[in-house]
């Protein structure tokens, strides 16, 4: 199990790591509504709203990935954060 051999966690700690992606997109999500409402109001189309945050939400969690699997020399918690931007980042989608 990666968390127990990279991160050194047991099976509690890496449970509450397990939460950080969902706790993220729920920051993301109330920061993605106020993005989206302001640019509507400043005149933006509503569908160029809609593939602005479509094109956030599909791209963003891929360049993360993307990111996580090079071999940057990162510690394993730098790793996990990047992961769980790039989920929460997934919440644009809603």
């Amino acid at each position: 199990m990666i968390c127990s051999e990279e991160l050194d966690l047991n099976l509690t700690e890496a449970a509450c790591v397990s939460v950080l992606p969902p706790l993220a997109s729920v920051v993301v999500t109330s920061f993605t509504s106020q993005f989206a409402d302001s640019l509507i109001s400043n005149g933006v189309e509503t569908i160029v709203v809609r593939k602005i945050c479509q094109t956030i939400a599909f791209l963003s969690p891929a360049a993360c990935m993307i990111l996580s699997s090079v071999e940057l020399g990162l510690p394993p918690w730098e790793v996990v954060a990047i992961l769980t931007g790039g989920l929460a980042l997934s919440s644009f989608a809603f």
